[in-house]
């Protein structure tokens, strides 16, 4: 009887820790996951507005420089990398793209004289057109220069001719003068030169023994103031 009582005892006691501790898995405990947090990404804005930020329409280079013009876009953000940059001509100019300092500048590199447009597209986005003229300043400046000695030469070889011209007028004013002075002396010489006349003779004379007559001496000019005529015989006439 003692023997049974303490088995029976000892299932009683061996019930509960079957109960607790027996085959029966234990149902899993829920943990809490924690993630960090994932930047969410968005889409950059589309553009819809281009500028070139330089204020004139037209722009003239050396064929030596080159110019920077920065391009600037409407929308903070936007995605600049697709932007065409273009020139009209590239046989006379370039127009590349370039960072300077974290901004966007256009980039025009001369190649030749002549005239261009550059503008800055996207799809249907598109900048102001500017023209750029390229000119040889060198070239410009040595035709000048040979235009400027080629014209004094001209000046220099008229002023030649009308100082020539000048001394060959001046002297033949000068030799007209003589002559017409040495003309007035013979005319002066001639006219006081002693003739011979007679009183009712319609000659004068050189000689005062031609034709035998009785001749009074006088002067051409007192006898041409007469009407009286150049003998043929002697005074030639």
């Amino acid at each position: 009887m003692k023997k049974f009582l303490t088995i029976f005892l000892c299932c009683l006691m061996l019930t509960p820790l079957a109960a607790c501790g027996g085959t029966a898995e234990a149902e899993p405990s829920i943990v809490p996951q924690v993630t960090a947090s994932q930047p969410v990404e968005t889409e950059a804005p589309a553009i819809t507005s281009i500028n070139l930020d330089y204020d004139q329409t037209d722009l003239e280079l050396d064929i030596k420089d080159t110019f920077s013009i920065p391009v600037e876009v409407l929308e903070e953000g936007a995605d600049t990398a697709g932007l065409k940059f273009s020139t009209t001509k590239p046989a006379v100019l370039t127009f590349t793209p370039q960072e300077d300092g974290g901004a966007l500048v256009g980039v025009v590199t001369p190649k030749a004289e002549g005239t261009a447009e550059i503008s800055v597209f996207t799809g249907q986005v598109q900048s102001q057109v500017i023209t750029v003229t390229v000119i040889d300043a060198e070239r410009i400046a040595a035709e000048e220069a040979a235009a400027q000695k080629a014209a004094e030469e001209e000046a220099a070889r008229k002023a030649a001719e009308e100082e020539a011209a000048r001394k060959a007028a001046e002297e033949a004013a000068a030799q007209q003068a003589a002559q017409q002075q040495q003309q007035q002396s013979q005319q002066s010489q001639s006219n006081g030169r002693t003739v011979y006349i007679t009183p009712t003779g319609k000659r004068y004379h050189y000689d005062n023994h031609c034709n035998g007559g009785t001749y009074i001496p006088s002067t051409i000019s007192e006898a041409q103031a007469m009407g009286l005529t150049p003998c043929k015989k002697c005074a030639g006439g």
